[in-house]
């Protein structure tokens, strides 16, 4: 099996997904509503634009856009912070996932309503429902205003393409998701297990020379200005801020922070929360 490659740049768009190991990883309302809130800070913390994304039982999938080189960060406390909620939550313990999130890198011209589509009729294919707007659990409902839509939902950038007026705009995309049905996955076109484009836009990405493939940022350099959690004791006599600094460096996950402090990782949550809102 090809070992994935790792690419991250502004701008980038990816098809993304986990699965659970063992169990499904939402086992009630409750938890699908904790993830989103995740989600939520996710976005707002890392600037992630959210074109659609579909909870199903075990697994979840999104389309997101980065603005910044952080999908791998951004992922580390999505899939982080929920494990914590959910194991305690239910008394269990170990990974949630199986494995690492796969990520495909989505040319965007020629795929992006296409994966947004696969994403929108998951549940259908899967047997969840047996129509769309009754699927509160993806972005369905909201990109067609039958709930509102979160920030971070790239709702008005994803109708624009259908049409000016916001009417006709999601008529044209609700027609536009239902004759998807009963066609091919565009997925079956990823190339090398992460391309998901056209042979020039791979051919270009192998050879370093597509315009939207800018160097990828060095990793070296990012774990030489990674402080460790006693510098930011140090440096921050408030407990509350020294734990929101360290968490928003991106280099640790809220449990190993609440080790360090010894306090829990709802704690470190609320730190964080309250941080972010002074801050702005």
């Amino acid at each position: 099996m090809v070992r994935p490659l790792r690419l991250e740049f502004p701008g980038a768009l990816y098809y993304v997904t986990s699965r659970g190991d063992k169990y499904d990883i939402y086992l009630d309302e409750d938890d699908r509503r904790a993830w989103l809130e995740v989600l939520d800070q996710v976005c707002h913390r890392f600037k992630w634009i959210i074109f659609a994304y579909c909870q199903m039982d075990r697994d979840f999938h999104l389309l997101v856009e980065t603005m910044d080189c952080n999908l791998a960060k951004g992922m580390r406390q999505l899939n982080g912070v929920y494990t914590q909620y959910f194991n305690l939550r239910h008394n269990k313990t170990g990974p949630l996932y199986r494995g690492r999130y796969k990520a495909i890198l989505v040319q965007k011209k020629r795929y992006l309503l296409a994966v947004t589509r696969h994403i929108a009729l998951l549940p259908l294919y899967r047997d969840m429902t047996t129509t769309l707007e009754n699927w509160p659990w993806s972005s369905y409902p909201a990109t067609i205003d039958t709930v509102k839509a979160p920030q971070w939902l790239a709702q008005k950038k994803l109708l624009n393409k259908f049409a000016k007026k916001r009417k006709k705009a999601i008529q044209a995309y609700r027609q536009f998701i239902m004759e998807g049905k009963g066609l091919p996955s565009p997925l079956e076109q990823t190339q090398h297990q992460i391309l998901l484009g056209d042979d020039d836009f791979v051919a270009r990405y192998q050879q370093g020379i597509h315009s939207e493939f800018p160097p990828e940022r060095a990793e070296s350099s990012d774990k030489a200005n990674i402080l460790p959690l006693h510098s930011y004791q140090q440096r921050y006599p408030n407990k509350k801020e020294a734990m929101a600094r360290a968490y928003l460096s991106g280099a640790y996950t809220m449990a190993q922070i609440g080790d360090h402090f010894g306090v829990n990782y709802m704690t470190v949550s609320r730190a964080v929360r309250q941080f972010e809102k002074k801050d702005d």
